[in-house]
């Protein structure tokens, strides 16, 4: 008793103290000389964390009824200095050999780290019911045959669900149908066999009307404490609208190089006037050859006379500079 590690304290059959272990000497704040022959509840002082009221003597119950206890929830011990500690214990009937009881046995411990971590995980639990139940984006958790165990109340909406059994223990394959569903199980399964997650996973699955439900999904695998998959968690986002962006903007692109095309670019045949050499566009307008390269092609132009029109036009300029050549 001295060895263990929770407290322990003994009586007699008088309820009065016979034995403190070092834990509960530390827990009381009494040391075994001062506390043998007290009673127990001037050493053992509890009260209910809740009320502020001293319980029974939990002694007394054994010693009259010879029964196993355990000391009610909320259960505090108040140490020699006035620390409060929140404690769990249970008491027993000590006996002799012919079953006669001597006197009862206490053991308790400090459970104010397990009150926090409680506490923490209360905490916790909060934070994602609240993420759960705000969050627009459908969130769900599956386990290893691919089954829902829980989505959030945004993907209920979605899905046009109003009570958990309209989703539990079901499969993809139940909810969107063979195609859709049997593409998401065999991805599932895959994660869960690898622990490789999913990022940003690109979908559309076709509804009932014609159109094309476009979603961004990310899935990873869901562990118990020793590191073992036990099924997955996922998390997908509409993205209709960014899609319907995207296809648009596509469009306006392909429209745009198409135009760019046609302005850059002289191919086929082209009409044009043997006398007075116009060319006719797609309209059936005739314009001079100038004005139509220039709205098909990125080009300016200068001006000047070639030396055959210059002889033509402009006969006697044309002798000057050969007498000139000719000296």
């Amino acid at each position: 008793m001295k060895s263990i590690g929770d407290a322990v304290i003994t009586t007699d059959s008088n309820g009065l103290i016979t034995f403190l272990n070092p834990v509960a000497e530390k827990l009381t704040g009494w040391s075994l000389s001062e506390a043998v022959g007290k009673p127990l509840l001037k050493v053992f002082n509890i009260i209910n964390e809740s009320t502020g009221k001293k319980p029974p003597n939990p002694v007394k119950k054994i010693l009259e009824k010879g029964l196993v206890i355990e000391l009610a929830n909320h259960t505090v011990l108040i140490s020699r200095n006035g620390q409060k500690i929140p404690i769990d214990d249970s008491g027993a009937p000590i006996r002799d050999e012919y079953g006669n009881i001597l006197g009862a046995v206490l053991v308790f411990r400090d459970i104010t780290e397990q009150r926090k971590a409680k506490k923490d995980m209360e905490y916790e639990k909060s934070l994602l019911d609240a993420l759960m139940n705000n969050i627009p984006d459908s969130i769900y958790f599956k386990d290893q045959q691919c089954r829902l165990l829980r989505i959030n109340r945004g993907m209920m909406k979605s899905l046009n669900m109003t009570q958990d059994s309209d989703y539990y223990l079901k499969t993809d394959i139940d909810l969107f149908g063979e195609e859709f569903g049997r593409a998401t199980v065999e991805s599932d399964l895959q994660l869960m066999e690898t622990g490789k997650p999913i990022i940003g996973l690109v979908e559309g699955r076709k509804l009932p009307d014609g159109k094309i439900n476009w979603t961004s999904t990310t899935k990873i695998p869901l562990r118990d404490q020793d590191g073992k998959i036990i099924g997955l968690v996922g998390i997908s986002r509409g993205i209709n609208e960014i899609k319907q962006a995207e296809e648009q903007r596509e469009k306006i692109i392909a429209e745009l190089q198409e135009a760019l095309d046609k302005i850059k670019t002289l191919k086929g045949l082209i009409p044009i006037c043997a006398s007075c050499k116009k060319i006719r566009d797609d309209q059936g307008y005739w314009n001079n050859v100038e004005s139509y390269i220039k709205s098909h092609a990125e080009v300016e132009f200068t001006h000047g006379i070639c030396p055959d029109c210059m002889k033509k036009l402009y006969p006697n300029y044309c002798k000057d500079d050969e007498n000139k050549n000719e000296t």
